[in-house]
This record gives structure tokens, sequence and C-alpha cells, in this order.
């Protein structure tokens, strides 16, 4: 979605551990999802890395290059401190009036706790008007905040 609608840079940050819980990719399987995304979207630039390693931020800086960021999307690690540790490590490079926004914010607790995820009780000590999108399913949704 994003490649399509964004017409300067995407820049997308993710890591192998998802194949091993989630039946995500593998580094190499990435590696080529990255590849085939920038044959056909030269804007869109996959970084495979850890979010909560300095190298994988610093690889992000270097792309863009002193641009801020206009929107930033959460999906990494779903633990309370995981969603907490990417919005303090990337948050700061959204521009002013930019989102700030995070999946999975509508869990059923009795379905989420076991798997440790935890992003509204983050989500929900953001300052500010926050704003909250779902299908009004027990699961997912997209919480949004804007950048001061």
């Amino acid at each position: 979605l994003w490649a399509r609608v964004a017409s300067d840079l995407v820049i997308s940050i993710d890591m192998a551990v998802a194949a091993e819980f989630y039946g995500g990719l593998t580094d190499d399987g990435m590696t080529k999802r990255n590849a085939a995304f920038a044959a056909q979207f030269p804007h869109v630039h996959g970084i495979v890395g850890n979010s909560h390693h300095l190298p994988t931020e610093r690889a992000m800086c270097n792309l863009l290059d002193g641009r801020p960021i206009d929107l930033l999307f959460i999906d990494g690690d779903h633990t309370r401190e995981g969603v907490q540790a990417d919005y303090e490590m990337y948050g700061k490079y959204v521009r002013p009036g930019g989102v700030i926004a995070f999946h999975d914010v509508i869990c059923d607790p009795s379905r989420s706790a076991p798997l440790e995820i935890d992003v509204r009780s983050f989500f929900d000590t953001l300052p500010g008007p926050r704003f909250v999108f779902h299908a009004g399913s027990y699961w997912g949704g997209i919480g949004a905040v804007i950048a001061a």
C-alpha cells in the first residue's frame, strides 16, 4: 500500500524472527522481496535488521539523508517495551504534524496476553489526540497520533 501511495521515499525495516513465529520471511526471503519492490518501486528501500539496534537506525538515517519522516508505521515488537523502544528510537525523525501509527491497538486480552501483545497500553500514554481505526473486530486496528 505505502509503495503505491507514497511518491517520494518508503523505508521498511523487518527482521527474520517473524518467520519463526508468524510465518514470515527469512533474511534471504526479505532480501528477495525488497529487491522485487525496488524493481517495481524505486523509491522503496527495505532494511533487514532489528529495529532496536543502532546499525538499523543508522541505515535508515542514511536513506533519509536529513529528510524528516511524514508517516511512521510501527508494527514490529508488540510488547509494551518493544513498541515504546521503536517509538523513542524513530519517533524523533517524524516531522511536526506527521503521523505516527501503531498496528494492533485493538486486541482481546484473552488472546493477546499469552503472546505479550500490549501495544495499546503504550499507545494510551501518548500525549495529544489519539485516533483509532478498526473494523469492529476483536483484533487489529491502527492507532495514530500527530507528531508534535
